[in-house]
């Protein structure tokens, strides 16, 4: 079983380039690999899997509909609940900061395909206040700025 996160980004970066990106200054060691339509990602960081790929035109319309915002690219990440969750998302998140502050555009990271964690909408980068989902370690590691608000279940 495995817990499942989406950084899901406005953006004309392909996956590969994103991926690259994301653990850009994060000492991690990253191997990025094609397969199909996707390109995934093996690090060191036990039990962590991350994907990435580019939607077609118009694609996921629920995004745009709920959020406003149109979606051109999806990173996955796919935690196992029975390794260490904590330095996995320490990671998940970490690489998440790293990517949204060297690229600009709209963006959403949502858990379980639902739970809104962060959006930057027009360029404001606002992390979910609701259900406690922000712990202080964690929030260490946005040295953007940010407001806190209770943001939406999707």
């Amino acid at each position: 079983m495995a817990l499942d996160y989406s950084l899901l980004l406005q953006t004309d970066l392909h996956a590969k380039q994103a991926l690259q990106l994301l653990f850009t200054g994060i000492e991690v060691d990253a191997r990025i690999q094609k397969w199909r339509q996707r390109v995934f990602i093996s690090t060191d960081a036990s039990g962590l899997i991350i994907s990435a790929y580019r939607f077609k035109a118009n694609e996921p319309r629920f995004i745009a509909e709920e959020l406003g915002i149109e979606v051109s690219l999806s990173i996955g990440f796919r935690l196992d609940k029975f390794k260490d969750l904590d330095a996995q998302r320490h990671l998940l998140l970490q690489g998440t900061i790293e990517l949204l502050r060297q690229v600009k555009g709209d963006a959403v990271l949502l858990f379980n395909g639902e739970v809104v964690w962060l959006l930057r909408k027009a360029g404001e980068l606002i992390l979910n206040s609701g259900m406690d989902l922000w712990r202080p370690e964690y929030l260490v590691l946005v040295p953007l700025p940010y407001q806190m608000k209770d943001l939406p279940t999707l």
